[in-house]
């Protein structure tokens, strides 16, 4: 386990008990992350398909006016 290596630790909130954090090592949620971004996204965006994402949420931006810079759209 690798919370024991490298002594990865937090604090039960209830008893000021020291616990060892549970983990993989393998880095399958990361990953997954990964090829879902690489698969659903382009220079507009991402999309995630709803079996993935059950809640769709759309960000829109504000404070973008006519005279804002395009590096200041691109923010």
């Amino acid at each position: 386990n690798f919370s024991k290596m490298f002594e990865i630790v937090f604090e039960d909130p209830e008893t000021n008990e020291k616990i060892f954090v549970h983990q993989n090592s393998w880095g399958l949620s990361t990953r997954s992350i990964g090829a879902m971004v690489l698969l659903h996204s382009d220079n507009t965006g991402l999309v995630l398909p709803p079996r993935v994402a059950a809640v769709q949420v759309i960000i829109i931006p504000c404070g973008i006016t006519v005279n804002s810079t395009e590096n200041e759209r691109k923010l």
